[in-house]
């Protein structure tokens, strides 16, 4: 397919023909011990070595560097069986796209996406921990498979409640979920294959039922499964990572396949490159 015009996508510096927002708690959540934590990259924690709380009882810790979000350091589950008793918020809660509808009509003109922290596995790490997932999907995967059962249902409401809100308005679905380290995928990709592509596939197929692109992020080595993504019809992916992919390779192997929407590398060139390199 020919493309007429590659999109810009400078968002800080003024030079975008994109306009991404994100999903606010419901009006009448109010956290348990900390401060509330919504993610929004235009609200910026001014303040340092602080702890925040979601409204799935995640508690977040920010360093001693200014962020958007910080790292969850506790979740609400000890153990995966306190899934079956574990309340999840309402994704029809009231409020989540009221900031949204209040400033949308401006941006008539771009091209709008909807982000949602936390698709799968990094929702059920939130709550469960990043470790324990890991060792519970080994040893317990039907369990792991009932709670991601019950995040995709989570995450099927919240897209009806998004697109009955917003309408023709909003343009694509995003979230995230990074699934490899420097080398490979955190988990064997048969595994990958079983427990998680089934649940994206079904999350895909609702989001363009609603007439909605998808967009993934996810961060490191995800070759081996970019095909399975493509496959479920991912529409877009945000790699942050690209010189960890190696850019020429990832080319000449999807080229055509998807749309890419990527940065310099953001832990590599972005950091230590030269100005000859972020230019490449």
């Amino acid at each position: 397919k020919k493309i007429d015009d590659i999109p810009v996508s400078f968002e800080l510096v003024g030079e975008t023909d994109l306009k991404e927002f994100y999903v606010d708690a419901p009006k009448n959540w109010k956290p348990k011990k900390y401060a509330p934590f919504v993610f929004d990259v235009e609200d910026y924690a001014e303040e340092k070595n602080i702890k925040k709380e979601d409204e799935w009882g995640v508690i977040w810790s920010y360093g001693d560097t200014l962020a958007a979000s910080g790292i969850p350091v506790d979740g609400p589950l000890k153990d995966i069986e306190e899934i079956k008793d574990y309340k999840f918020p309402d994704p029809y809660g009231p409020g989540r796209f009221d900031k949204i509808q209040s400033i949308i009509e401006k941006y008539r003109s771009k091209y709008c996406y909807v982000t949602w922290i936390g698709l799968l596995f990094e929702r059920l790490y939130f709550l469960l921990g990043f470790n324990e997932t890991l060792i519970e999907l080994a040893v317990n995967t039907k369990k792991v498979e009932y709670a991601l059962d019950r995040i995709v249902d989570f995450q099927l409401g919240l897209i009806n409640n998004l697109s009955d809100t917003l309408k023709d308005r909003v343009h694509a679905f995003a979230s995230t979920d990074d699934w490899g380290g420097q080398k490979n995928l955190f988990i064997d990709p048969e595994m990958w294959r079983k427990v998680f592509k089934p649940r994206y596939a079904r999350i895909a197929d609702e989001i363009h039922k609603r007439g909605l692109d998808f967009w993934i992020h996810s961060d490191g080595k995800i070759e081996e499964i970019i095909p399975d993504f493509i496959e479920i019809g991912v529409d877009v992916f945000n790699l942050n990572t690209s010189r960890l992919l190696g850019i020429k390779e990832f080319g000449e192997r999807f080229a055509g396949k998807s749309c890419f929407c990527t940065y310099i590398d953001l832990q590599d060139t972005a950091v230590f490159g030269s100005r000859e390199e972020i230019i490449e």
